[in-house]
Parts: structure tokens; sequence; C-alpha cells
């Protein structure tokens, strides 16, 4: 975040959302890497109004924050050749305080095998620089902060922990079971929680002034600052095309994977698959998400999500199962939809009504059950 700017990574360029409403404001683009995708973000650490990128070829774009445009590119020149760029960070240099160097995680091969590396460059030059003793703790310190995740089965998490963030006096931490964490250090006793956001956490920023961002990997961002934290509320999300979680592995797995598309004539959006048991109405006006509907109205069980789900049973050999939307269809006007869903054998046929008068929403008014 740059004062009230949030900076998104989305594929090979960079959107631009107010960090207090999420509102898009403008897009970064590069002219250098345009079919290569951003895999590393930061703020230049000496001079806070440029933007750095690193893409996965290892071109490394700088713009300038508030205006967009390229203040440079170069490209990381490593001394023997990397597959590609998997992580990387900006730290000042520990000998030379004037220069910023980047420490990257690359990707090699190396006797038939894919193996990652960290390696350091100069931001300048984007040259491969020979590690110092005087640079061997920092360069411990970014491989740390490099890697992709930490896991645990420590703290009051009942799954995984997936991802830690330090800012300042507090630690964050976030689970497959979809709680944002709050630790105060030095003893972290009685920890804050925010429960229930839509999707595994996948990665957590923080800003100086105490605003957070959290991505969760159906595709969303939410933003909370200490009151939302407290209230147990997030301040704003931004939502794109929602992706269901559990279908991204679904080669090995048993989950369904039926899709479906089609367009409602009301709201002129998209209508398909969402998060389990939903649907999603998305305008192609605006790229943005409408609204999700619930058609199964089911809980989800965290023991099942992406990378845990190897069969139709939970870790603990409890048979889990969940019901999946296998179809929709709107009338011509848009006021009416009838969605196919299955739990295994079972099947369930349902009618909705959208509400006119208030603009909420659709509301189930029938539902037929058939084996």
């Amino acid at each position: 975040m740059f004062f009230w700017l949030l900076f998104v990574v989305n594929g090979n360029k960079v959107d631009i959302h107010s960090s207090r409403s999420g509102d898009f404001i403008h897009s970064l683009n590069s002219e250098v890497s345009t079919s290569e995708q951003i895999v590393a973000l930061f703020l230049n650490p000496i001079n806070t109004k440029n933007l750095v990128a690193v893409f996965e070829n290892g071109h490394v774009v700088t713009w300038v924050a508030e205006s967009g445009n390229i203040e440079s590119t170069s490209r990381l020149q490593a001394g023997e050749s990397f597959v590609r760029v998997v992580n990387a960070r900006c730290h000042v240099n520990v000998i030379e305080e004037s220069s910023v160097d980047i420490y990257a995680v690359v990707e090699i091969k190396s006797q038939d095998k894919l193996i990652h590396k960290m390696k350091v460059f100069a931001y300048e030059t984007g040259m491969e620089k020979h590690v110092t003793h005087k640079m061997f703790n920092g360069f411990k310190l970014a491989w740390l902060a490099c890697r992709e995740r930490h896991r645990s089965k420590k703290a009051s998490h009942e799954d995984e922990i997936l991802l830690y963030c330090f800012p300042g006096n507090f630690i964050f931490s976030g689970g497959g079971e979809r709680t944002l964490i709050e630790w105060t250090l030095p003893h972290c006793k009685k920890p804050r929680t925010l429960p229930r956001l839509p999707g595994t956490i996948v990665n957590i920023t923080s800003a100086p002034n105490g605003q957070m961002v959290v991505s969760t990997r159906d595709n969303s961002l939410h933003m909370i600052d200490q009151t939302s934290l407290m209230m147990k509320k997030v301040l704003a999300s931004i939502q794109r095309l929602v992706r269901d979680e559990y279908q991204l592995d679904s080669p090995k797995t048993q989950v369904r994977t039926t899709s479906f598309l089609t367009h409602d004539p009301r709201s002129t959006s998209l209508v398909l698959n969402s998060r389990k048991g939903h649907i999603q109405f998305f305008s192609l006006t605006s790229n943005t998400l409408l609204f999700n509907l619930d058609i199964t109205e089911e809980n989800i069980v965290s023991e099942l999500h992406h990378e845990t789900c190897v069969s139709s049973y939970d870790r603990q050999g409890t048979s889990v199962s969940h019901s999946d939307v296998l179809a929709v269809c709107l009338t011509h006007d848009g006021l009416c939809l009838a969605s196919v869903e299955a739990l295994g054998e079972h099947y369930v046929l349902k009618f909705w009504n959208y509400d006119v008068e208030t603009k909420t929403g659709f509301s189930c008014s029938r539902m037929m059950m058939a084996e």
C-alpha cells in the first residue's frame, strides 16, 4: 500500500485500487513482459515513490507509483541460466546503504531436476552479486521471507497455518480454516480473531498505518484495520471472478467438476459456477462480481480444502460430502431462476424468484427432490 493506494498484481499488470473503498482506479502496464506473469511486487526501500515488479522471466520494471510512468527496466542476469523466478524481495544493501539488492528465488534445472536457489542481484543493473559474509544474515532472512509458505501445527489454528506476517508489535497468522488471528508480542496471549473469511488465506500484507490486506484463494482481497478487526468485520472487499478452491486441484480428488455458463437478461451479467454450493453473477461491463447466490445453503467442512482433499473422507476418516450445483436456467426477464443440485445420487430442483420491490436478490419459492 502507498498512502491510500492498494497495488494488486493481476497477471502481467498491476491494478491500483483505493485502500479505503476498494474502488478500481487504473492499471500499470509493462512494455517489456506482455506475456509473462509478475511474481513479486514491492516499493523501492530507498525511494518509496517507485513501485518495482519482478516478472517470472527475470524482467524488472519500475514505475513511478503516483503517475504510472515507467521509471526504468532491467533484467536479472545470473551466472547460471534459470528457468524462471519463483519469488523475490527488495532490501537495502547492508554494506552500501545507498544501493538496493534484489533477493530472488530462481528455479534451475540440474541433472534433469528442477531445484530452487536464492540469488542476489543489484537492483540498478540486474547483475548477480557474490554473497559476502556481512550479507549472510540478511541473505538467510530474505530466503525465509521469499519462501512461499511457512507451515506449522502450533498456535490456535485447527488447520495448518499457511502464512505469517510481522507488522510491528503484532503477528498475524492465517489458516486453512479461513480465520485471521492477531497475536500481540511478546507473550501472544488473548489473540483476536476474524473468522468466516470466504476462502483459504494465501497472503497477508500490512501497511505502517495499521491497515492490512488479506487475499483468499477464491480470488478476493479483504481490507482490514484494527477497528474492523475488533468488530470482527471487513472494511471493504475486492472480488473478481470467484474461483472454487475445492476444484482447483480436482484431477487429484473425487470432487465433482461440473461447469455451466448462462446469461442473466435482467442484470446483463454472466451466471456461472462460484464457490462450493453457490452461483455468481459477474458483470463484464464493470469487470466486477455483482453477487453470489447460495443455492445449497450448506456449511463447508474446512478439512476438505484443496490441499488435503484426497478422497470423500476427511483426515479423521469421517465421510464428508457437499452438494454441487449442476445447472441453472433463467426466464426471459431474469426474474425467475431454476437450479439443479446433487448430493451423491440425490438430486434437488429449486425454483427462485427475484424480489422486484426490495431488489435484495433471489429467494427460494419451491423445492423438489428426486433420486
